[in-house]
């Protein structure tokens, strides 16, 4: 019996956007770091236990500064200044160390923290970039010829049907439970990748850009892997069925169609309210123009994704391929998959179909959507 054959490709990973993994952490900015001017400094928390320790009857006081955000004179409670006046210990004396930040030092901001290695070093995940490969594939599963997931479930929200809803949710639950079947059946490994740098950090301001009422909503501070670093991973062994190997060719084939298809369907969403009040900028048209041209220019060994938070429904589900097979007039079938899902499609703005989503999250500073990486083969070898 012949032992099946293992591909491994070594991978180098270019950030070409900020890049946010988090790790489920945030940092308070009463006790934990302090925005200046373009850098973002990070508590020493032994400094300030003993400055605590030295003086015991401040305790209450900066507990109480932190919880409620308030100082003992009634304003806004501020790290610095309290130990400046009250322990005679100037900013660099609480340093710990700091990163290049674009954030506003403004406003009682928590910072989501990203994932690092023993704290210091960020690096992705494996279970990050296989998580996105998996979406890809089976993105590009759903949209093949032969392939009728997509319409048969779609035709199940036909207000023609003729199913009681005991029935509709029984050929529901049997039509994603093909889904997850088909989702398992891709089987490969990743690595986790080499550690970025301590550098590659900084600290970004992100919002939600509101294409509909033209305003960024829900701000919020974020560390990000800063763009154009790279680093290696390995993925090993990538299977559609328990032996059937694809070739890095193929994987890039199908995610730079997937990223492609996303992106594009990005760009309509955009033109239908560019001429709208609203703050889409250029600097966001020219980063959609330059991804499209990156991946129409791009090699059979290169390849472009999408990671982390903040990179948008398109890139984390199967919507796209239900999308572009509803063919009612409106996509009113994807209209109805979208509120049975729970998704946001208030009567507020009279939302369409192919004006979903709404909102955006983009690096406030850069006018960037989040999360893009370039993917290129170095090294391949069969084990």
């Amino acid at each position: 019996m012949h032992a099946i054959m293992t591909q491994q490709y070594q991978v180098k990973i270019t950030t070409l956007t900020p890049v946010c993994i988090g790790d489920g952490q945030k940092l308070s900015p009463f006790s934990d770091y302090k925005l200046k001017g373009d850098k973002l400094i990070y508590l020493n928390q032994e400094v300030i236990k003993k400055a605590l320790e030295k003086q015991p009857n401040l305790i209450d006081d900066y507990v109480r500064g932190i919880i409620s955000g308030m100082d003992n004179t009634g304003n806004k409670f501020d790290v610095e200044s309290f130990f400046y006046h009250r322990a005679k210990l100037d900013l660099s004396s609480l340093k710990l160390k700091e990163v290049d930040s674009t954030a506003q030092p403004k406003g009682n901001k928590n910072l989501y923290t990203i994932l690092k290695q023993v704290g210091k070093y960020p690096y992705i995940p494996g279970s990050s970039l296989k998580g996105a490969i998996k979406t890809a594939l089976l993105y590009n599963w759903l949209i093949e010829n032969n392939n009728d997931w997509c319409e048969n479930y779609l035709k199940l929200l036909d207000k023609n049907s003729s199913l009681t809803q005991e029935e509709l949710k029984d050929k529901k639950k049997k039509f994603e439970d093909i889904l997850d079947n088909q989702l398992k059946k891709f089987e490969f490994a990743v690595s986790d990748s080499d550690i970025f740098p301590e550098n590659s950090i900084k600290v970004i301001d992100t919002k939600r850009l509101h294409l509909k009422e033209g305003k960024f909503i829900i701000p919020q501070t974020w560390e990000a892997i800063k763009e154009n670093n790279n680093v290696s991973i390995s993925i090993s062994s990538i299977k559609t069925e328990a032996v059937e190997l694809i070739n890095w060719t193929e994987i890039c084939s199908i995610i730079n169609q997937y990223s492609q298809n996303s992106n594009d369907q990005e760009w309509e969403i955009f033109k239908n309210f560019r001429n709208e009040k609203n703050k889409l900028s250029d600097n966001l048209f020219s980063f959609y123009e330059t991804i499209k041209k990156s991946i129409n220019n791009a090699d059979d060994k290169t390849c472009y994704l999408r990671l982390g938070s903040g990179k948008g429904y398109y890139f984390n589900s199967i919507g796209l391929a239900l999308f572009k097979t509803d063919r009612t007039n409106n996509k009113v079938l994807f209209y109805k998959f979208l509120r049975q899902m729970k998704f946001k499609v208030s009567k507020k703005y009279r939302l369409q179909a192919k004006e979903f989503p709404l909102t955006r999250v983009i690096d406030f500073k850069n006018q960037e959507p989040l999360g893009w990486i370039k993917m290129e083969l170095i090294k391949e070898k069969n084990i």
